[in-house]
């Protein structure tokens, strides 16, 4: 099993660092920690680590962004499946004053 993937926003971002999923094939569950209310999604890059950055959309056909979280608080959010392994986190509002620290946990789990 891969090991999880611990993702930065740094203060008052908007963005992530860049991470490379080790097992994009993999389902993963993103915890959220406890943070002021903002919405939080996915972008994906079709090169390793380089922008365009383009935003992970819903799977239903609307075209709609996919909101992994959105509100205050932490929450544990099961994603669908990447659709490659290069990506970043996206958040609405900036993340206070202080770094905030996500976390990607690779599951064998299907739903």
């Amino acid at each position: 099993m891969p090991a999880p993937i611990y993702v930065r926003v740094n203060s008052n971002a908007l963005t992530s660092e860049a991470f490379t999923l080790e097992r994009p094939d993999y389902r993963h569950v993103l915890h959220v920690p406890s943070i002021t209310a903002a919405a939080v999604s996915l972008q994906f890059t079709a090169t390793s680590g380089t922008a365009p950055y383009l935003p992970f959309t819903r799977l239903d056909g609307t075209g709609a962004l996919h909101t992994v979280h959105s509100g205050v608080g932490m929450v544990w959010a099961p994603l669908p499946q990447a659709p490659v392994p290069w990506g970043r986190l996206s958040v609405t509002t900036g993340t206070a004053s202080q770094v905030t620290t996500f976390t990607l946990y690779p599951t064998t789990v299907r739903w």
